[in-house]
């Protein structure tokens, strides 16, 4: 679908090209292509915002991985009465597209108790990825983990619990969407912490 300048786009149950997610998207955007010989994607420019509400993966691993996210954020990482395929998430923010990069300078992922707020671009050729944000959680770093490991991580929690969140630690997403890496930013503690909340080495 091609609009004009000033039109506003709204699906709803959209997926993406690799059927990845599905939800109901509300998108505001300027489209304007410029003549030349240049393929579209490169030249045309894009202005706008998009909101992803009640979204959900139609990859089974990524939607486990989710509902995890959220379990975890909640402090209730071993909560069985919980099924991680019913979790939604949402994704708004506002972004601009021209040479086959779009720029996304206030990403906001939420699911129920954790939040991941990101500032970077994503290049439609090769799915490039480069973020760098924050992730908020309303659990402590000891209740995300739970259990006896938890209980170790109990004097972390003074480091990370932050700005009335539970957890608050730097990150950031590179790679590509295929290949992606993420990861705590240590230096923007400012101080050496326990590894990341749940995995293992």
């Amino acid at each position: 679908m091609v609009a004009g300048k000033g039109n506003q786009w709204r699906h709803h149950e959209q997926k993406t090209a690799q059927a990845l997610m599905t939800g109901t998207l509300n998108l505001r955007t300027t489209l304007k292509i410029p003549p030349g010989a240049e393929p579209a994607q490169e030249k045309m420019k894009l202005n706008g915002s998009l909101v992803l509400d009640n979204a959900a993966s139609t990859s089974t691993k990524i939607q486990h991985d989710v509902g995890e996210l959220s379990l975890r954020g909640q402090g209730q990482p071993k909560n069985a009465q919980i099924d991680e395929s019913q979790v939604r998430s949402a994704i708004e923010s506002n972004f601009t597209m021209a040479g086959g990069v779009i720029q996304l300078p206030n990403l906001k992922y939420t699911v129920p108790g954790a939040e991941i707020d990101l500032a970077g671009k994503y290049g439609l050729e090769g799915g490039t990825l480069n973020f760098r944000g924050t992730a908020r959680t309303d659990a402590t770093v000891s209740k995300m983990v739970g259990g006896w490991k938890g209980m170790l991580l109990k004097p972390a929690d003074s480091i990370f619990r932050k700005d009335g969140a539970g957890t608050l630690v730097p990150i950031h997403v590179n790679g590509t969407e295929h290949d992606s890496a993420f990861g705590i930013d240590f230096g923007r503690i400012g101080h050496t912490s326990p590894q990341i909340p749940g995995r293992t080495q």
